[in-house]
């Protein structure tokens, strides 16, 4: 895995010095900067669509971890939050 782009002759992209943060959508795009997932639940949902990690790990321990992480995912996303109870509570 840690060779993938090795063998596969990959070109490390220049590193970036401004505030990506700041950029919009179509400023991202220009530079080819893609998002990382911004939760536990896409990036499993990545892992378990990606054939480099198909390709690198065992099935059974691709399995695994995927299931665990959904667990994961399903245990976090049941919990109402100190700041959804502060936003929300006495408004409503």
């Amino acid at each position: 895995m840690f060779y993938e782009g090795i063998k596969q002759n990959l070109t490390i992209p220049p590193p970036r010095q401004e505030n990506l943060y700041r950029m919009d959508e179509q400023k991202l795009n220009d530079l080819h900067v893609e998002h990382l997932p911004s939760s536990l639940w896409e990036a499993t949902n990545n892992i378990r669509s990606s054939n480099l990690i198909k390709n690198t790990f065992e099935n059974p321990h691709n399995e695994s971890y995927i299931l665990a992480k959904s667990r994961e995912w399903d245990e976090y996303r049941l919990q109402v939050t100190s700041w959804e109870k502060n936003k929300y509570l006495l408004r409503y």
